[in-house]
């Protein structure tokens, strides 16, 4: 640990000389490229990519005695809106512990913040699970498996995600005659209860069929073995259990009972399953919001959406993939939607509206994901808005947090 520490020192120390801006915008300092070790990382990896020497490239300013110098990062924000230090992801202590890092300039930097407070109650998650939502800090709900370390690269886009990444995602099948098909995601939230939206379980949907199970766990939905290739290694690959997906029969549904099919206000709803969900690696809530992000943003707000549709306008995807969203003020939103004649209010929230960042119609009632200190927070629900054609069109959600207290009301044991 000793070394550890010293090499994030040294870091530190070594990183000075003139004020400049980096490629991606932040702060830096135009060092040689040797003290600069997250670039030089991209230097020495004989596989980089285009978009690395254009990184490199770009990142040039000027040279000393004939020897090049680049705008090195010199501070950059954690996905926890923390301060930090790029650094190689070797030597950031904290790293391997169950939080994602946000990358600085090539595969192999990342944002080194403080060590996460982890001085929470210790509680055992598997034989504590039931029909109610575990609290935001109980450090059991929105937390990935530790089964393998995880990594997200900001602006990266559309990726397909890792075999235990989002474990709380959920497809919900719908019985059509004697067929079963897939017409809408959710999230679980707690032992019984899937979050949704209310258009998946009322109204006009039911036209095509009814929910009638609810498939957790899944990643890819053509194979009975699930497995996903590491992101370091293309020889390295991580597979589930055969007994990982798990599918559970629906008690019943409960929409909000001032759903509006023809404004989509109030969209937003809960699915009880017949039997109590398991908790695993590949199986886990995802946490209810506590306060509303939306009024005061935290500085990094990063939101993410995920299912198995994004990946294409007009087909569902095999396999579960994941998008960063950008956040949108709901009065720079209600602009865009003005000029169709709707009108948005405190309940919604908005996300997306850039090239290649809005999420396409198989994910519809999935959840807008916010990336906290501790956990993932699920801070709004997919109504309607932008499909994969409208890049330039946000995406409304339900904003999840409004409804905290109806959710607890309408849940039994």
């Amino acid at each position: 640990m000793k070394t550890i520490v010293f090499t994030v020192a040294f870091v530190a120390v070594l990183i000075k000389g003139e004020p400049c801006v980096s490629p991606d915008g932040s702060d830096g300092n135009c060092v040689p490229i040797i003290r600069c070790p997250s670039l030089m990382d991209l230097v020495r990896n004989k596989q980089r990519t285009i978009q690395d020497i254009e990184l490199l490239q770009k990142s040039s300013c000027g040279f000393e005695e004939n020897k090049p110098k680049v705008c090195c990062p010199s501070s950059c924000v954690t996905v926890n809106g923390e301060h930090g230090t790029c650094v190689n992801r070797t030597t950031c202590p904290h790293l391997p512990q169950k939080y994602e890092a946000k990358s600085c300039s090539g595969t192999d930097s990342v944002c080194c913040g403080p060590a996460p407070n982890l001085n929470i109650p210790i509680i055992n998650c598997e034989t504590s699970i039931n029909a109610y939502p575990f609290p935001q800090n109980s450090y059991c709900c929105g937390v990935d498996s530790v089964a393998e370390i995880k990594f997200s690269y900001a602006g990266s886009g559309l990726s397909g995600t890792k075999v235990d990444q989002y474990p709380w995602m959920s497809l919900i099948e719908y019985q059509v005659e004697s067929k079963t098909k897939i017409l809408c995601g959710g999230s679980l939230i707690s032992g019984k209860y899937v979050l949704t939206a209310a258009h998946c379980i009322t109204g006009r949907i039911l036209e095509y069929g009814s929910p009638s199970t609810v498939r957790l766990g899944e990643y890819d939905t053509t194979k009975e073995l699930d497995c996903s290739q590491s992101p370091y290694s293309p020889h390295e690959t991580y597979c589930a259990p055969p007994n990982a997906t798990v599918i559970i029969p629906v008690e019943s549904t409960i929409a909000h009972p001032s759903y509006d099919q023809v404004t989509t206000k109030h969209d937003i709803g809960l699915i009880r399953l017949k039997n109590f969900a398991p908790y695993t690696e590949f199986i886990r809530p995802i946490c209810l919001p506590s306060k509303d992000y939306s009024v005061v943003p935290p500085p990094v707000f990063n939101l993410f959406v995920g299912g198995w549709g994004i990946g294409s306008s007009t087909h569902q995807s095999m396999f579960k993939r994941d998008l960063l969203l950008p956040f949108v003020n709901l009065k720079d939103c209600q602009k865009v939607y003005s000029k169709a004649k709707i009108t948005l209010t405190d309940e919604q929230i908005c996300a997306g509206g850039e090239k290649d960042k809005n999420t396409c119609l198989g994910d519809t009632g999935g959840t807008l994901m916010y990336r906290g200190l501790n956990s993932y927070v699920a801070v709004g629900i997919m109504s309607f808005g932008s499909t994969c054609y409208n890049d330039d069109i946000p995406s409304v959600y339900t904003n999840v947090y409004k409804y905290v207290d109806w959710m607890y009301s309408v849940m039994k044991p």
